[in-house]
């Protein structure tokens, strides 16, 4: 079991997300008692956005003692996915307690507080976010999107999305120079926001 799920977390980092799912359940039937392979299996199976599943793989892997932060986390984005947002406040607060300083944890914490109007714990949980800013060893995978939504300076916000770029989006590519071209020059358009869609509609014009 402990090959078949090392070839599942390697199939799982390529990208091979449906070839993972099957891999790590065959390797949850040879190994039911595993909760690392659980736990893996509902990390797959919530980047394929089958959060029932993942939510079940997670709260299974929990029962068999599992305690690790980024569990809890997943298992609170996964409650989220289903719409039970009291749970996953709930489970972003036992990945706190299990680790501290996981910042996206605290972030999806803030997210969930917000959601849920639940005024009087948000302005804890957003003076905890904001102060990771003043340590640059802190764990920087707070999303700017999150942060749009707090009482942050500009500065703070473009901190926010530089930590954030840094750690979670590909190196930029070198600037070359460009090739000679012909007289004509060719335009291309790429967005995710073409078909029936506002953008669409307005470049026509």
């Amino acid at each position: 079991a402990a090959r078949l799920h090392a070839v599942g977390k390697a199939q799982k980092a390529a990208g091979a997300l449906a070839a993972a799912r099957e891999t790590l359940e065959q390797c949850a039937k040879l190994a039911p008692g595993d909760p690392e392979i659980l736990t893996t299996l509902g990390a797959t199976c919530l980047e394929l956005n089958d959060a029932q599943e993942a939510r079940r793989h997670f709260e299974r892997a929990i029962e068999l003692g599992a305690r690790q932060g980024e569990l809890w986390d997943n298992l609170g984005l996964a409650c989220r996915a289903l719409g039970d947002e009291e749970s996953a406040v709930a489970a972003f607060e036992s990945a706190l307690k299990a680790a501290p300083t996981l910042t996206p944890a605290m972030a999806n914490l803030v997210y969930a507080q917000q959601y849920l109007c639940a005024w009087d714990a948000l302005e804890q949980s957003e003076h905890r976010l904001a102060a990771t800013l003043a340590d640059p060893a802190s764990d920087p995978r707070w999303p700017p999107f999150v942060a749009l939504a707090m009482p942050l300076a500009p500065a703070q916000q473009l901190q926010v999305a530089q930590r954030w770029s840094r750690a979670m989006l590909p190196a930029p590519v070198p600037r070359r120079s460009p090739s000679p071209r012909a007289k004509r020059l060719r335009v291309g358009y790429l967005s995710g926001s073409f078909h029936e869609h506002p953008t669409a509609r307005l470049m026509v014009g």
